[in-house]
């Protein structure tokens, strides 16, 4: 696994199997004249996502073949549906007197109808931080694999009392969501 992707597994212990979920951290810069830049949390630091870059969200299993296979078809299925995976994105205070928050949903789709897994977005922390659940995922078998959205937030300008700015959006984050074909 590298740094740039995260992987969520299904492991045997004993008589029980043990469903994988993860977690991964982020902070996200908006900026109204500049790319926003997003940081993701790697041993304690948060480091710069460079532009372009697909961060992956690989789910897998590390169940033996033969017990696997074992498995009536249905109650793989079910077991691989239960795996999920959270994205925390916080926007941390500015310095400049822009106050950003995020808008609406947090993000806005580019493609709502192509999804092999259910997504889900929370927003907390006064508009702050941003969760974003992906679960229920099943094979991937086209080449759409990467979520494909924009952050959507709006500056508040304390320096004007309060006033809200224009919405804003950010480009295009590539994040990709993959379970191999068995």
């Amino acid at each position: 696994m590298t740094e740039k992707e995260s992987k969520v597994n299904i492991n045997l212990s004993g008589n029980e199997i043990r469903l994988g979920s993860t977690i991964n951290f982020f902070e996200l810069h908006p900026h109204s004249d500049e790319h926003w830049k997003i940081k993701r949390l790697i041993e304690h630091k948060y480091e710069v996502v460079p532009f372009n870059e697909a961060f992956i969200v690989r789910f897998g299993s590390d169940l033996p073949k033969d017990f696997y296979y074992e498995l009536p078809k249905a109650t793989r299925l079910e077991i691989e549906l239960q795996q999920s995976t959270t994205f925390v994105v916080d926007i941390p205070k500015t310095e400049e007197g822009n106050d950003w928050r995020f808008s609406g949903d947090g993000i806005s789709l580019s493609d709502v109808n192509n999804f092999d897994y259910q997504l889900q977005t929370q927003i907390k922390n006064q508009g702050r931080t941003l969760i974003i659940s992906i679960n229920n995922v099943r094979e991937t078998i086209s080449d759409k694999d990467h979520l494909d959205f924009r952050f959507i937030a709006i500056r508040l300008n304390q320096k004007r009392g309060g006033a809200l700015n224009q919405i804003y959006y950010s480009q295009d984050p590539r994040i990709g969501v993959r379970r191999p074909t068995h």
